[in-house]
């Protein structure tokens, strides 16, 4: 999640958060929301306890299923069997 992206098609450009995909097609993010944060953030929490962080590329924290830890998207993708 993203406060702001710039788009590599032109330089200065700047999109809204929303537009974070165009990292993700670029394999740009390196990390990942707080889960405790989104996990314990109150009703009342309109962010849901999400919070932009461009200068750590979408997150502080590492990517970690099972145990394992991912440093992208698509090695996590690659990673995928069928159970």
């Amino acid at each position: 999640y993203f406060e702001t992206v710039e788009g590599s098609d032109e330089a200065g450009i700047r999109y809204p958060g929303h537009f974070s995909w165009l990292y993700v097609l670029n394999d740009q993010v390196r990390g990942v929301q707080e889960r405790a944060n989104i996990l314990n953030a109150p009703p009342s929490d309109r962010s849901f306890g999400f919070q932009p962080d461009n200068r750590n590329y979408g997150g502080k924290a590492n990517a970690t299923v099972d145990g394992k830890q991912y440093d992208n998207l698509f090695v996590w993708m690659n990673d995928q069997r069928r159970r």
